[in-house]
């Protein structure tokens, strides 16, 4: 892997970066260490591989995590009604 200082210092638009140092937009890891829902999904499959849709962890994340504007997801410019 190359030094990370000389990404800054390089012309060219592609870098590497291992996976276990990158994490998504709303900030779950790809680690093992981490956690990510489709990561979780893929291990739970590979497992499972008879797993439907209904039972799987993809399904529930997306039941729990169905916000409806993007603010409340970061917590910030949004203003909940009483």
């Amino acid at each position: 892997m190359a030094n990370p200082k000389n990404i800054f210092n390089s012309n060219s638009p592609i870098v590497t970066v291992e996976v276990n140092k990158c994490c998504d937009w709303l900030g779950f890891s790809y680690s093992n260490k981490g956690w990510h829902y489709l990561c979780a999904t893929i291990k739970k499959f590979i497992n499972n591989p008879n797993i439907k849709y209904n039972k799987s962890l993809l399904k529930a994340y997306y039941q729990a995590s169905n916000p409806k504007y993007i603010q409340t997801i970061w917590g910030v410019g949004y203003r909940f009604k009483k």
